[in-house]
């Protein structure tokens, strides 16, 4: 594939007009990175389908049902969750965070931009792999007018976003005691509790507003609606992290 995109280039390059050769490698990168997705994808599919016991694959022990329970998330809504164990919440982030591709981690171009699409595919993922009901958390920045957005530093790296960002939750039970905690593999290397990750992004503003929404809700801007019987649609997350992986190829280069 290099070789070939090489020649291409080299034979694009001979021709002449700077401005078409712009605008033909740009158009060779997309063409190039839509060859490399479709590949991907179809490796993922093989993954899905293994005859495996699904479960299994998310966890090491656990054999019967996982416990349901009922809350009122932050728009006014019940949701059903699942009920997990400190070293199952741990096993389920140990699961996602393995594969970075599938969820946009690793490369800084992609992963800082595409939080929704992350925690649209990793909702999916828990109900789908794992057979987990989760929820998600969005963290959003004060209404003043002096607000800067969020601000964040975590594993020694800064991050910031204008308008939000969103990780997913689980419910976990431990000697009797229930609380959320947060899968969020971009900002942290384990499961945590709602409360740490809560500060995180309170250590640069206080005001900072931390809400609980349906697992199916993508964003939360207006236009994407709260509702916990609506399916998690994966297909405008899809789309969202082809384009991120594009955009970030075509600015790295071929």
């Amino acid at each position: 594939m290099q070789r070939l995109i090489l020649l291409m280039l080299t034979h694009l390059l001979a021709q002449g007009n700077p401005a078409d050769d712009e605008e033909a490698i740009r158009n060779l990168i997309i063409r190039s990175n839509d060859k490399i997705e479709q590949v991907q994808a179809k490796q993922l599919c093989r993954f899905k389908s293994s005859s495996e016991n699904i479960t299994n694959v998310c966890f090491k022990k656990r054999t019967s049902t996982l416990e349901s329970k009922s809350f009122i998330n932050s728009y006014q809504h019940t949701i059903a969750v699942s009920v997990l164990s400190p070293d199952e919440a741990q096993q389920l982030f140990d699961h996602l965070s393995g594969q970075k591709h599938r969820f946009g981690l690793g490369n800084e171009l992609v992963e800082l931009r595409t939080c929704a699409a992350r925690a649209q595919l990793i909702a999916h993922a828990l109900q789908e792999d794992c057979r987990v009901n989760s929820v998600k958390v969005f963290a959003l920045p004060s209404s003043s007018y002096f607000s800067d957005g969020l601000n964040v530093e975590s594993h020694q790296k800064k991050y910031h976003w204008d308008s939000f960002h969103i990780a997913n939750a689980v419910m976990v039970s431990d000697k009797g005691v229930s609380k959320w905690y947060v899968i969020d593999p971009l900002l942290f290397d384990h499961a945590v509790p709602k409360e740490d990750w809560e500060n995180l992004f309170k250590t640069k503003d206080k005001s900072v507003i931390i809400e609980i929404a349906s697992p199916s809700r993508y964003a939360p801007m207006s236009s994407f609606k709260d509702d916990p019987n609506q399916p998690i649609a994966t297909q405008k997350a899809e789309d969202d992290l082809r384009r991120a992986r594009r955009d970030a190829r075509i600015l790295n280069g071929p």
